[in-house]
């Protein structure tokens, strides 16, 4: 599900089964059925206080202060908090990449000075050597205009402004089709913009290219089949995962082999074999992958890195993917504890990190899991006062915390607590989302639960034929909640 400012990053969805007799609200709520295989990571949004701890080395504050604000966009647009630091990690690579041939080309123009002339305190304004190298490219040949056009894509990819560059790499790619630097850029454009087709094509050229000059184990060839293989994961459908299972497999073989192998890029694809083994559903080797990964990322990086907590939170993930909740736990806490290391205190007012809020209410999920309702609203509430802080009370990061501490109430038998909490998620969520949102539905449903479990059946029902409506209209009469809710209205 998609909420456009809500912070899912581990969702754990409650498939109930009624009965038809609900005259003892007991015996009501030991026919609800916990469906553990809907648990995913989904598509939320995370607020900008929930950054990406990434090595900034030698980038510019303004560079650094327009790769933060991209935070939120990129958790949205890679439907995982993984695959978004993977993105954002190779961003400044890129990034690093750029600058350095923007400076190399234009110093080879004579040009260099009049773009530092020019920098601003904000940025880099690189104004008056784009207006140059246009107006250079006039009656050019068409290898001087594809360098040209990819330095104009270089500068309009540091300035981040994407669909700009994208026009720019096409046209060097157009007057020189065989150059592989100009065909990764447009590749690495294309996975920005949404485009995972187009990128696949590009790094396909570009292995083609570089396998008739290096040989098949040349760390080149290495990073194309990384590359094609995050692509191909990016694409999401099954057939596609097993095809970047595939490529990361054959990057891996070749990095690993190499007589000065890249500790980084042996994590990294180890990393990339777990997010895609895990999307296919193949938690064992989703962990095994993730446990490699993170003893290299431990030899390599500081603690504060955010692999690290990433890798231990999807860990515990997959773990709780096989219901083992309590070794799941083991990883929450190791994450929440570096957390607190990492964060500490902070603020005016002196509240933890909003980061060990999350890790707060990771571990009320495990805790939940287990059935050990107590200690969940433990974390949850402590989770929710540490988030509180930063955010407010009524803003969309709690939507998960208010939530998960209704589904504890419920497991505790205290229905009525439980439909408080509920409530207080559906007003927050009508105020950002839109009324038929499947979020909305799954609040009305919970909602609806809780009051069949009170023995209040025909308004219970009335709850659950709106959270139906909205649905079916939204997700399809096939999709599992529409099924669910629908069965569950049969049988009440």
């Amino acid at each position: 599900m998609n909420g456009k400012q809500a912070i899912f990053c581990y969702l754990f969805i409650i498939c109930c089964v009624a009965s038809s007799s609900a005259q003892d609200s007991r015996s009501v709520l030991d026919k609800f059925t916990l469906m553990n295989d809907l648990q995913k990571e989904t598509t939320e949004m995370l607020p900008s206080s929930y950054m990406m701890v990434i090595n900034y080395n030698d980038l510019t504050p303004d560079i650094v202060l327009k790769l933060e604000n991209l935070d939120t966009w990129l958790l949205k647009k890679n439907g995982s908090l993984n695959r978004a630091i993977r993105e954002k990690t190779r961003l400044v690579t890129d990034l690093k990449q750029a600058i350095r041939e923007v400076e190399q080309f234009l110093s080879e123009k004579g040009i260099l000075e009049m773009a530092e002339r020019t920098e601003k305190t904000d940025a880099r304004d690189y104004f008056e050597a784009e207006l140059f190298l246009k107006e250079d490219e006039k009656g050019r040949k068409n290898k001087e205009k594809a360098g040209i056009n990819y330095c104009l894509g270089n500068i309009k990819f540091i300035q981040m402004a994407f669909k700009q560059a994208e026009i720019s790499y096409k046209k060097a790619n157009q007057f020189d089709p065989d150059n592989p630097y100009y065909l990764y850029m447009l590749g690495r454009i294309n996975e920005l913009l949404g485009d995972y087709r187009q990128a696949v094509q590009c790094f396909d050229k570009v292995m083609s290219i570089h396998s008739m000059s290096f040989s098949k184990n040349h760390p080149c060839i290495a990073q194309d089949l990384r590359n094609l293989g995050i692509a191909y994961d990016s694409l999401s459908q099954r057939s596609y995962l097993k095809k970047a299972v595939k490529y990361f497999e054959q990057s891996m073989a070749i990095t690993y082999n190499l007589s000065d192998a890249d500790h980084l890029n042996v994590a990294n694809n180890l990393n990339n074999l777990a997010i895609s083994c895990f999307s296919l559903g193949e938690y064992e080797k989703a962990i095994f992958y993730y446990q490699q990964a993170l003893s290299v990322f431990r030899g390599i990086l500081s603690e504060n890195d955010s692999h690290i907590t990433c890798i231990l939170n999807n860990t515990a993930l997959s773990l709780c993917s096989l219901e083992r909740y309590e070794d799941a736990k083991k990883y929450y806490q190791e994450a929440l504890e570096i957390n607190i290391k990492v964060w500490g205190k902070g603020g005016e007012r002196g509240e933890k990190h909003p980061l060990v809020g999350q890790s707060m209410n990771n571990l009320g999920l495990t805790c939940y899991l287990l059935k050990d309702y107590f200690s969940a609203i433990e974390y949850y509430e402590q989770g929710l006062t540490i988030m509180g802080k930063s955010f407010g009370q009524d803003h969309p990061a709690m939507i998960q915390t208010i939530n998960n501490l209704g589904l504890a109430w419920y497991g505790l038998g205290e229905y009525r607590k439980a439909i408080g909490y509920f409530e207080q998620a559906l007003s927050i969520n009508r105020k950002i989302l839109e009324t038929n949102h499947p979020d909305i539905a799954l609040s009305l449903k919970y909602i609806g639960l809780s009051f069949c479990s009170t023995g209040e059946i025909e308004k219970g029902k009335e709850y659950l034929k709106n959270s139906l409506s909205i649905f079916q209209h939204t997700l399809g009469h096939k999709h599992v909640y529409t099924k669910s809710t629908k069965e569950l209205l049969e049988k009440l």
